[in-house]
């Protein structure tokens, strides 16, 4: 079955980008069934028309999404440049990331000035709700970028904290995933131009565990892609 992101949904009619694709690119016609997914359930929806720009919809069924291993998540990770950041987004709601928290990192490239902030945020939810559709998933949450140092200190009380350096002396993070305590994980990736030490140092005196992905030092889109990967196959609703 064909899978729409609802971008503009009110319970009779899909609107907006969802509308176009069921037209464009599903080329739908009244009597197709496709499936519809807002972030948290998945409605089963018949054509039943046409109004304007409008598809006009028949619900046939609705389930909740389930809860996934990586559900409890929390991907904080430093601004990427263009392409890289939006694979990063979508992979991660593919692996089930049930947060994405965007870093502004000292040592990143990307930068945001000049951006509007609602127009960006709305343009992520977009990339995460397309790709979430795509895997029948549920959609990350995502904020706006804050400070290392903010999110370290919002993050404290989570009961298994990792940052992911380059340098010095480091924990597994593949066996480390299977031994986590129950309630979230924070992971943190950190920019292209790595952490500071300040920054890294915040980490430390919070509780966050020094980790690496092994000895290869990956790009940050990579890293991102690789923890998502490990929690959510760690086979445990962590």
């Amino acid at each position: 079955m064909e899978r729409v992101w609802l971008d503009d949904f009110d319970g009779a009619a899909v609107r907006g980008a969802a509308a176009r694709h069921a037209v464009k690119v599903l080329r739908a016609r009244v009597g197709d069934v496709f499936a519809g997914y807002d972030g948290s359930r998945e409605r089963t929806l018949r054509v039943a028309g046409f109004d304007g720009g409008a598809v006009l919809v028949e619900a046939l069924a609705e389930r909740e999404l389930p809860q996934t291993p990586g559900s409890r998540l929390t991907l904080a990770a430093a601004l990427l440049k263009g392409r890289r950041w939006d694979l990063l987004l979508e992979k991660a709601a593919e692996l089930g990331v049930g947060r994405i928290i965007p870093l502004a990192a000292e040592r990143s490239v990307a930068k945001l000035a000049g951006e509007d902030s609602a127009e960006r945020l709305e343009r992520w939810r977009r990339i995460l709700g397309g790709a979430s559709a795509q895997c029948a998933g549920r959609i990350p949450g995502i904020c706006e970028p804050e400070s290392p140092a903010s999110a370290v200190e919002r993050l404290s009380g989570a009961p298994n904290k990792f940052i992911f350096i380059t340098r010095g002396a480091a924990e597994s993070f593949a066996t480390a995933v299977r031994e986590l305590e129950d309630g979230e994980t924070v992971v943190m990736v950190g920019p292209e131009g790595d952490w500071t030490d300040a920054e890294t140092q915040s980490a430390a005196a919070a509780g966050f565990r020094a980790a690496a992905l092994g000895p290869l030092i990956l790009r940050a889109e990579t890293a991102a892609i690789a923890a998502a990967a490990l929690v959510s196959l760690a086979g445990k609703d962590v």
